[in-house]
C-alpha cells in the first residue's frame, strides 16, 4: 500500500492519514496478513515531511498498541464490518473499528474468558453468554481509530474455534 496515491513521490499528492493507515494495518493483520507501506522519496532522496508525519503517527500508535499486532496471527473471530481479531498464546485482541452504538455483539468463543481489559477506550463491560460475547462501552469512551479489547483465555487462542 502507498501512503499517497501512487508508487512514487508526487508533489502535492493526497496522502492517507495515520488513522487511515492504522485501520488498513489492523484489517490486514486481523486477516492473518502483513502490510508493506510504501513511501516515495523526493528527488533529493529525502522523505517528504507530510509522509514523515504519517509514519510518526503510526509509530506512536504501535508503541502503545503493538502487543496486539506484533507476533500475532489473525483470528479466532473472523473479520467483519465491525473489525477483526488477532491472537497470541492464550490472548485474543479484538480490534473494534466500528461500534453499533454503545455495544458490540460477537459470536461465542469456544473457551472461557478469564480476564479482559481495554487497551484503548474506557468503561468496558463484557458478558460471555451461551449466545456469544456482548461488549458495552459508552460511545464517548470508544477509541476513534481502533478500540482494542484484550481477552485472556483459559487455553491457547489457536485452539479456540
Amino acid at each position: 500500500m502507498t501512503v499517497g496515491t501512487q508508487w512514487s513521490w508526487k508533489p502535492n499528492d493526497t496522502l492517507k492519514t495515520s488513522a487511515d493507515c492504522i485501520r488498513i494495518l489492523v484489517q490486514c493483520v486481523t486477516g492473518d496478513g502483513n502490510l508493506l507501506l510504501d513511501v516515495g522519496p523526493m528527488p533529493n532522496g529525502e522523505i517528504e515531511p507530510r509522509q514523515v508525519a504519517v509514519l510518526k503517527g503510526i509509530g506512536e500508535w504501535l508503541n502503545k498498541n503493538g502487543e496486539s499486532i506484533y507476533e500475532t496471527r489473525g483470528g479466532p473471530i473472523p473479520n467483519g464490518s465491525w473489525g477483526g481479531s488477532t491472537r497470541k498464546g492464550n490472548i485474543v485482541y479484538l480490534h473494534i473499528l466500528k461500534w453499533n452504538g454503545d455495544e458490540m455483539k460477537l459470536r461465542r468463543l469456544n473457551g472461557k474468558i478469564i480476564a479482559w481489559t481495554s487497551l484503548t477506550g474506557q468503561g468496558l463491560k463484557l458478558e460471555q453468554t451461551a449466545d456469544g460475547l456482548a461488549l458495552y462501552m459508552p460511545a464517548g469512551q470508544q477509541d476513534k481509530i481502533d478500540t482494542i479489547v484484550k481477552l485472556e483465555l483459559d487455553r491457547p487462542a489457536a485452539d479456540v474455534e
